[in-house]
């Protein structure tokens, strides 16, 4: 079994491989927050399930992504 540190080492691998962009921000949507993230300039997304050691969403209406962009011009 892989330490904490390998499984946190590839999760950072494959979203650094598939975003450009360096946030400055991060905000984590939960229930009824899903709408703020139509408002996001979306530059990546990344499914949960392709993210190594991420739980998947189980909770009907909850997208499962890492959505990385721009709200608001940020």
């Amino acid at each position: 079994m892989a330490s904490l540190k390998q499984q946190i080492d590839r999760a950072v691998s494959v979203v650094r491989e598939r975003v450009s962009l360096a946030p400055q921000v991060a905000i984590i949507l939960g229930s009824g927050l899903g709408a703020l993230a139509g408002e996001v300039r979306a530059d990546a997304v990344v499914p949960y399930a392709e993210i190594p050691g991420f739980p998947r969403s189980t909770v009907e209406g909850h997208a499962g992504n890492l959505l990385v962009g721009r709200l608001e011009g940020r």
